[in-house]
């Protein structure tokens, strides 16, 4: 957590605010895939959340995203962080497609969520998006 603090001491006050809030909507998400279908939680409108989503470029937005889905939740929260985004651009106004993805493992399957927008993968890599098999879009 102590390597986090320099970077997190860099943002700016619209970017703190933004992370706070995509943080706060990242423990709400934990209840919500509890509750709700994947595609129905994808779904919902979020009224005025986040506030000012214009104001930061896409892979800064994204960055943010995975932040406060690490911080809020901690490791391996993809599905976090892409719904997350994938909120975010909807709420600018920006078409944007939720991907969950599966591959085979010796232990099983394993899961992966990414968002495309503007037909590009934003937030990972294609070499890491193409180990899965598409399961579902959104």
């Amino acid at each position: 957590m102590a390597s986090k603090l320099p970077r997190l001491a860099d943002l700016s006050a619209a970017e703190g605010l933004l992370l706070a809030q995509l943080a706060a909507g990242a423990l709400l998400l934990g209840a919500g895939l509890r509750l709700l279908a994947l595609r129905r939680l994808a779904r919902l409108r979020l009224g005025p959340f986040p506030l000012f989503p214009r104001r930061h470029p896409i892979e800064r937005v994204a960055l943010l995203a995975g932040w406060a889905a690490h911080l809020s939740l901690g490791q391996g929260r993809c599905l976090a962080r892409s719904l997350l985004l994938y909120w975010l651009l909807r709420a600018r106004g920006e078409a944007a497609v939720l991907h969950i993805g599966v591959a085979r493992k010796a232990a099983g399957l394993d899961a992966h969520a990414w968002v495309e927008h503007a037909g590009r993968v934003i937030c990972d890599s294609a070499d890491m998006t193409g180990r899965y098999a598409p399961l579902a879009r959104i």
